[in-house]
């Protein structure tokens, strides 16, 4: 019987399901991945495969060559249009890689790709922290060539950042972010030889030389009238901390804040975020650092509250899911990377709710050796969620088992969407292969995505394959990296 089916899988994995696909390296055909797309992974991901990678990684030249190949072929300006729409539409998980290509762009060959990237620095570098490490990384792509990167196009693009901007918000930027990367504002006043043309300018900049005390306790009453929402959410345990919320008044305003569901949708801010500000909040100390604070309850339950509103900030894709969560005990034990106050579980149980009250096509699985259906409804909270998943039989991970469940029923999926800790699994068919054949017999173009939420250095997905992704630990950014993933721009 098992010689059969290997008869069967090597048969459906040689064989073309659409004409589109190439053939990869294992024998089994794929969706190919051309250079725009390798160029929106990299922007979005970090690296032109199908991993995205929590943890910092260093760029380099080897993981946009696909930047070189699309300028060489004459397609430059495409390139940093590319990058600006990637950048001012947020599809991006972190900046770094976005002003990477943009710095890869100024520094080409071609005059034109060149006068782009320029042109596009005041769109893609909004904060002085993104035009340092644009600096910085022009610098590094200019020392491959010998040169010093402070030509005569960089030195009026950075002329223009700064003298084009409002001395008011100028001057907020300018005492805000002082420096980054090893270069301050003085540095690239003087590089770029900037002269302010007129006297509010001059001071503005004249403040980017001073020093300013921003953890004082009348500071932050002042920046909390006008803080918005993310700022609010990432700050409220410093302001608990020293004390601003001991005034009924500033305390009030926070939670007024918090439950106004326009400032709420506003923000578009994801509900993991606002839960991960929740989780935080209450363990009473930050991921990093030494700060610690007493939890008001008050603002607890308002965070609580905010989770469930801010569902509706997340916009339905229309695709057809099957979500499938690893329910072995390794899931319940560590943290998330990027989310030291969550557990696997809590953070894949969160995210089903998400899809499960966003999507109208969603099939719901709890797996480990075998497959069982889970109820989430409207009605469902987190806490219900979770006593549901934990009171199922655990075994062995096995993440074929989706795949292979909805190829066995026929059931019709675009996405596939996999939650399991680093502690993975592969059982008798990999999964990557499960998906090749549910592909083949449901003649769809189906997508994967496996988000190992521990994990550092998983993946399974097949860099040539545009329809698989793999997600290598679990921070704030990776829900938009799914979202983009599962509508095709990366």
């Amino acid at each position: 019987m098992a010689e059969k089916e290997d008869e069967e899988r090597t048969v459906r994995q040689s064989e073309r399901l659409m004409n589109d696909q190439v053939q990869d390296s294992a024998g089994g055909y794929v969706w190919k991945v051309d250079d725009f797309n390798r160029l929106r992974r990299f922007l979005c991901l970090g690296a032109e495969g199908g991993s995205y990678y929590v943890g910092e990684k260093e760029l380099g030249k080897e993981n946009a060559q696909c930047i070189d190949r699309l300028i060489d072929s004459g397609k430059g300006e495409e390139v940093v249009k590319e990058i600006v729409t990637f950048s001012v539409e947020g599809r991006t998980a972190k900046q770094n890689p976005v002003i990477f290509a943009l710095a890869m762009c100024a520094r080409s060959n071609d005059i034109k790709t060149k006068q782009a990237a320029y042109s596009a620095l005041s769109d893609v570098c909004r904060i002085p922290t993104h035009l340092f490490m644009f600096v910085e990384l022009a610098e590094k792509l200019s020392q491959l060539t010998r040169g010093t990167g402070w030509g005569r196009a960089q030195r009026r693009a950075i002329r223009k950042w700064y003298t084009e901007k409002d001395a008011l918000k100028l001057a907020l930027l300018v005492t805000k972010y002082k420096q980054r990367n090893g270069w301050s504002h003085r540095d690239l006043l003087r590089l770029a030889h900037i002269k302010p043309e007129n006297d509010e300018s001059m001071y503005a900049l004249h403040l980017s030389t001073l020093e300013f005390v921003t953890t004082t306790l009348q500071i932050w009453k002042a920046l909390l009238q006008e803080m918005p929402m993310t700022a609010l959410l990432r700050n409220l345990g410093r302001m608990t901390s020293i004390g601003v919320l001991n005034e009924p008044s500033d305390l009030n305003l926070v939670i007024e804040k918090l439950s106004n569901d326009e400032l709420l949708h506003k923000s578009r801010i994801h509900p993991f975020n606002v839960l991960l500000a929740l989780r935080t909040y209450l363990l009473g100390r930050g991921d990093k650092g030494k700060l610690t604070w007493l939890p008001k309850p008050d603002i607890g339950n308002v965070l609580e509250q905010a989770f469930y509103k801010s569902f509706k900030n997340v916009e339905a894709t229309g695709k057809r899911y099957l979500l499938a969560m690893d329910v072995s005990g390794s899931m319940s034990y560590g943290n998330v990377n990027g989310a030291k106050s969550i557990t696997p579980a809590i953070a894949s149980a969160a995210m089903l709710m998400v899809t499960a009250k966003t999507e109208k096509d969603c099939h719901i699985l709890a797996f480990s050796d075998k497959l069982i259906p889970v109820n989430i409804s409207a009605d469902s909270n987190l806490n219900d969620v979770c006593q549901q998943l934990s009171q199922i039989q655990m075994g062995a991970t096995d993440c074929a088992q989706p795949m292979l469940w909805a190829r066995e029923t026929k059931t019709p999926v675009d996405v596939f969407i996999i939650y399991t800790d680093s502690e993975t699994w592969i059982g008798p068919v990999h999964p990557a292969q499960a998906l090749l054949q549910y592909r083949k017999d449901m003649s769809l173009d189906s997508k994967l995505i496996v988000c190992a939420m521990a994990s550092n250095g998983f993946t399974i997905a097949d860099p040539m394959d545009a329809g698989m992704l793999d997600i290598a630990g679990f921070d704030s950014e990776a829900p938009n990296v799914m979202q983009n993933f599962a509508l095709g721009y990366i």
